[in-house]
């Protein structure tokens, strides 16, 4: 009489230490990635401002001062190739804020999303970009 060989394959044991080791490795590629994305979006936020910072210098070379408000550089599209004000790449919905001096020779844009909670180091409100300062996060 013959033995039918038995089927070869792997085991209950196997397969749960192959699952075990999949589980680390997502634990710690996980929370990588997401700061990976975080400083994307910082990134992203900073060549936003340095935009808006460029749309308000080639304004001020046009009239001499700084626009009361920053919607103006859209409105009457005076600031050069900006078409639409960005938003914050980390809050789609949050603009930026921007304060002209009194006398119209200083500005201020600032982020107001959440890269002070999405990356350590980084205090709300930041990064900034100011006319006499340059960029600051």
């Amino acid at each position: 009489m013959r033995r039918q060989p038995a089927k070869r394959g792997f085991t209950l044991i196997e397969l749960m230490i192959a699952l075990a080791i999949i589980a680390i490795l997502a634990a710690i590629s996980i929370p990588r990635f997401m700061v990976a994305r975080y400083r994307a979006y910082l990134s992203a936020c900073l060549v936003n401002e340095r935009n808006i910072a460029t749309a308000l210098e080639s304004y001020r070379n046009d009239n001499r001062v700084y626009p009361p408000v920053m919607t103006t550089l859209v409105q009457a599209n005076m600031g050069g190739d900006i078409n639409k004000l960005p938003t914050c790449p980390s809050a789609p919905s949050v603009s930026y804020v921007y304060e002209a001096s009194v006398d119209g020779e200083a500005f201020t844009v600032s982020c107001p999303g959440y890269h002070h909670y999405q990356l350590s180091g980084h205090l709300a409100g930041f990064p900034q970009y100011s006319a006499t300062g340059g960029l600051k996060e």
